[in-house]
């Protein structure tokens, strides 16, 4: 058995059709279909199991560090819609921050932050933000609602975040895209610039996983949502300390 790493989509695609390879990963939503339709073809769909690609919120830079706000730009994103136009239904739909299939997973939380824009402008209202200006933004004591979101250059990351971009900007938040460089050391430093950011953590252990992406100590390096909770602090630690009673 030889691997053979290709970067470039389409080049790994070209390897499989032309025979240089016989198992590829990381295929495209369109050929996808494609490759299915072909009976000369397999397709296996494998999610990842750890903590869902998705746009994680930095609860620590303003306007994101006021609850209100977080909650608001949660049921502000149709999720359904983003994957049908993006990934043609072949992605499953991240509910909350575990993946279905990770131990511990609660199934009874996914209907927690349902889409409902009209409960997300609700809650900006709440926090104050009731002004809109002549581009139809909202603005509290002069300054515009508005978030950064950084992302990457690739087919899974830029039109989702167009798609959010047009959905947050229907309740009146304005998002700006970037793409930085040194990407993870960037987004996840102390002094981020970024209220939101494209991420995913992917292992089977959630107790590591969860421990390392939200515990306080994380801060400035590992703790992707910049979020310091005494309480949360304690649940993780609990939980690794916890034996396995199978």
């Amino acid at each position: 058995v030889r691997f053979v790493f290709i970067n470039e989509q389409e080049s790994r695609m070209a390897a499989l059709l032309n025979g240089e390879a016989q198992i590829i990963d990381e295929i495209s939503v369109a050929d996808i279909d494609a490759l299915t339709e072909d009976p000369a073809y397999n397709v296996f769909l494998s999610p990842r199991v750890g903590i869902n690609r998705g746009h994680t919120i930095n609860a620590s830079l303003s306007p994101t560090d006021d609850i209100l706000v977080r909650k608001a730009l949660i049921h502000a994103v149709d999720k359904e819609a983003i994957n049908q136009a993006v990934f043609r239904g072949h992605y499953p739909i991240a509910y909350q921050t575990l993946t279905r299939g990770v131990r511990f997973y609660n199934d009874a939380v996914e209907d927690v932050y349902p889409y409902d824009p009209e409960l997300a402008v609700q809650l900006l209202e709440e926090a104050g933000w009731t002004e809109i200006n002549d581009e139809g933004y909202r603005v509290k004591d002069g300054e515009v609602l508005s978030v950064n979101h950084a992302t990457w250059v690739s087919a899974v990351s830029e039109p989702p975040a167009l798609i959010i971009q047009s959905m947050l900007r229907d309740i009146g938040v304005k998002m700006d895209i970037e793409f930085p460089g040194n990407y993870t050391a960037t987004v996840n430093s102390g002094d981020s610039p970024y209220n939101t950011a494209l991420l995913a953590v992917y292992s089977p252990d959630p107790g590591v996983l969860l421990y390392r992406s939200f515990h306080s100590s994380g801060m400035g390096s590992t703790n992707i949502a910049h979020y310091s909770s005494p309480e949360i602090d304690a649940l993780l630690e609990a939980g690794l300390e916890t034996p396995d009673a199978a």
